[in-house]
């Protein structure tokens, strides 16, 4: 781990020792989840530190939601951390834990776009086009303007097989 890191987890656990809320608690979460990201991306990554670091970021997105299960927040970043390891086979554990998430995120806020894109993100993942497409149509309707879900949608355009798919969606917005 780099310096960085260890220095970022002793200021937030430190952080977390002395008032251990839902803050503190997803901040390490988005902490262990970058780490996670940077790592995977690498070529031939440790797949022991990988765990490790889902496990952390787990754990820590866990522990948010116990300090405030309200938060719509917390569950979209525990849907996220799950979303970093799903795949879209069949009865994948960890999509089923993202769409649950995802699902516990909107449930407590149903105005807010950004959770309707993490569920298009979701469907993505399990093969759902077409639900993908319709999370999206919903986050759009929220925010007219919302430019990750454009280009969230030319992107699923391209996979389709839409070279132009992006470009488009860029265009519209």
């Amino acid at each position: 781990a780099s310096t960085d890191i260890v220095s970022a987890e002793r200021y937030i656990n430190k952080a977390i020792s002395l008032s251990s809320n839902d803050e503190y608690w997803r901040a390490r979460t988005t902490l262990y989840t970058n780490e996670f990201t940077k790592l995977a991306q690498t070529e031939n990554p440790d797949k022991t530190r990988l765990q490790g670091l889902f496990t952390q970021a787990e754990q820590s997105a866990q522990s948010a939601i116990s300090r405030n299960r309200r938060s719509a927040t917390n569950w979209l970043i525990l849907s996220q951390v799950y979303q970093l390891i799903s795949t879209g086979e069949e009865n994948n554990e960890a999509l089923k834990n993202a769409k649950t998430a995802g699902e516990e995120a909107l449930k407590r806020n149903p105005v807010n776009p950004a959770y309707f894109l993490n569920n298009a993100k979701i469907a993505f993942i399990g093969k759902d086009t077409s639900l993908a497409f319709e999370q999206i149509e919903k986050a759009i309707s929220l925010k007219t303007d919302y430019l990750d879900a454009y280009i969230f949608r030319g992107q699923i355009k391209q996979n389709q097989g839409n070279t132009q798919g992006l470009k488009e969606e860029l265009l519209t917005y």
